[in-house]
């Protein structure tokens, strides 16, 4: 995966479309902050839109 914008878009079909809204916890740039909410969107993706990733 380049990266979960570029999955995010795919997913939804849409290039204008971003994923932040998925997040739970804050961007505040922080890496483990940032780190939680881009793995908080990415478990959003597999729930859904059925995204199927294994871990």
């Amino acid at each position: 995966m380049q990266n979960l914008g570029s999955l995010y878009k795919g997913v939804v079909k849409d290039t204008f479309q971003s994923f932040k809204h998925l997040r739970k916890t804050a961007h505040t740039h922080h890496p483990v902050d940032d780190a939680k909410g881009n793995a908080e969107a990415l478990l959003a993706l597999k729930k859904d839109y059925g995204l199927k990733i294994k871990f």
